[in-house]
């Protein structure tokens, strides 16, 4: 919504189909109310709108493309991701993880994206080079995995629930040491999909499942 009221060039038609979209939602959202856990959902409803407030403000003062911007809106994103545990199954005792595991795994796509798009504009580099420009997207892997398995060490989530981000840990070193010149964005999307196929369902389990 925030996109479509504060972007310029959008025509008529796009905010009309945004207003639909959003009245929509919003009695998707009473119906969730009437018939699920209220607490909860409120309580999600008030993270929501403190995200959406901070999109709005990384988006007015470093643009819709920016880091911060992308960051802010792939945490609303997943928010979606605890709403639907709570629709689905109820408040049980891991569920506010699930907007947590969501985060880190999609919001690593982040930095990762980023550099890959950026060699298209640099041509082939050294290994050096590679691993220096995807520093940021590698430190996010190995601090989501990283704490994802002090968590099971700690008893605080099943062992499978860390193993759901093993293969973007993996495709993120993978993509950024190998050596090319124009990555095809394409192909990029299609991996960034399968990868978050298999986190869902690994995360999914591994989340509902008793450490």
């Amino acid at each position: 919504a925030v996109s479509v009221i504060t972007h310029p060039r959008l025509a008529a038609a796009a905010r009309r189909r945004a207003a639909a979209l959003g009245v929509g939602l919003a009695a998707l959202g009473a119906l969730a109310l009437a018939h699920g856990p209220r607490r909860e959902l409120l309580a999600l409803g008030a993270v929501g709108v403190g995200v959406g407030g901070l999109y709005t403000l990384a988006r007015a003062r470093a643009g819709a493309r920016s880091v911060p911007a992308q960051l802010a809106a792939i945490a609303g994103i997943s928010l979606l991701a605890p709403t639907a545990w709570l629709l689905v199954a109820g408040p049980t005792e891991r569920w506010p993880l699930a907007g947590v595991w969501s985060f880190l795994a999609f919001g690593g796509s982040v930095p990762y994206v980023r550099e890959r798009v950026r060699r298209r504009r640099l041509g082939e580099t050294r290994l050096a080079e590679r691993l220096r420009g995807g520093a940021v997207a590698l430190a996010w892997q190995a601090l989501a995995l990283g704490g994802a398995s002090a968590a099971a060490a700690a008893g605080l989530v099943h062992p499978l629930a860390p193993a759901a981000f093993v293969p973007g840990a993996v495709k993120t070193a993978l993509g950024i040491a190998r050596p090319e010149r124009r990555p095809d964005v394409r192909r990029i999307g299609y991996l960034e999909t399968a990868i978050a196929s298999v986190f869902a369902l690994l995360a999914g389990v591994g989340l509902a499942l008793a450490p």
